[in-house]
């Protein structure tokens, strides 16, 4: 008895050791409200001449990450990039603003204050779906299951952009297919399980797809022979980030279509295989000899 109850504590410890120790670098700076009338660019690095992601109208809310020179690293409806600083009103504190949902990355408290030691409100489990009400000095304050407090922002992904936000203006990828390509790699690391799309539980590979579809709206079937139906063909050579693509003759045999991932850009694509949701080469030899066609769906 003795035994287990100190397993049973040492478990305990390892649970909450995991909340405390998640890398502090990684806490949000605040957020902040675009302040120029004719639009703000997203752009892919901080300078003024990098791609432009999409374009935030003035008054939106983003969440920002970090600050290098005189740009901000921020989320913008689920989309990562850069800003310019001097168009961005910014806030550390701000409890009355609608960031969106949200999920857990690990088992951790939900705290009466945003801070280390304030007494827990509430065990959060790995992957639970939560509201974001606003952010205070790295926390984010939370409503989760009828109880409110504080998580840290490093222990969230978002899933869900701020109900308040507009649409953006959408240069070159998809808004969709960003946002599809943000689902999927925040389930990187969940564990392969064959006929499951429960990420509390694991993916195959269209599993993680029909998850991903359904988070943004879109039923694309639950197969991947059912999913290369969806939406429209598009060419090895016209890839974009959120494109599905479909491989033939890999681990399972029956049916052409046999695996599928999603597109994330630079030659990657995200995949449950193996034992676990990841990142792999389209010229990865095994894959590169399988690939079959791409379907563009989230447009």
């Amino acid at each position: 008895m003795q035994r287990f109850l100190r397993r049973t504590l040492f478990a305990a410890f390892l649970l909450i050791t995991l909340c405390v120790l998640s890398s502090a670098v990684e806490l949000k700076l605040g957020v902040g409200t675009v302040k120029t009338e004719n639009g703000l660019c997203l752009r892919s690095k901080p300078v003024a001449t990098a791609d432009c992601k999409m374009i935030a109208a003035n008054g939106d809310t983003v969440i920002v990450i970090s600050k290098t020179d005189d740009w901000y690293l921020v989320k913008y409806n689920l989309v990562d990039g850069y800003m310019k600083a001097e168009y961005v009103d910014f806030t550390s504190t701000d409890l009355d603003r609608n960031l969106g949902k949200g999920m857990t990355i690990t088992a951790c408290y939900l705290r009466s204050a945003p801070v280390e030691t304030a007494s827990p409100v509430r065990l959060m489990p790995s992957r639970a779906t939560v509201t974001v009400n606003g952010i205070q000095n790295g926390w984010y304050a939370i409503s989760y299951n009828g109880a409110t407090g504080f998580a840290r922002s490093d222990l969230i992904n978002m899933t869900e952009k701020p109900a308040q936000n507009t649409a953006g203006t959408v240069v070159g990828t998809s808004l969709l297919g960003s946002q599809a390509v943000n689902l999927a790699e925040q389930m990187l690391g969940c564990a392969y399980v064959y006929g499951s799309k429960n990420p509390a539980v694991g993916f195959d590979c269209s599993g993680l797809i029909s998850y991903v579809a359904g988070q943004l709206g879109f039923n694309v079937g639950r197969t991947a022979q059912s999913q290369a139906a969806a939406g429209s063909y598009v060419s090895y050579d016209n890839l974009q980030p959120g494109d599905l693509v479909f491989f033939t003759g890999t681990y399972y045999c029956g049916d052409l279509i046999t695996h599928v991932g999603i597109y994330v850009g630079n030659g990657q694509f995200v995949h449950a295989a193996g034992n676990r949701v990841q990142t792999t080469s389209l010229s990865n030899a095994y894959y590169a000899a399988r690939y079959y066609t791409a379907r563009r769906v989230f447009v």
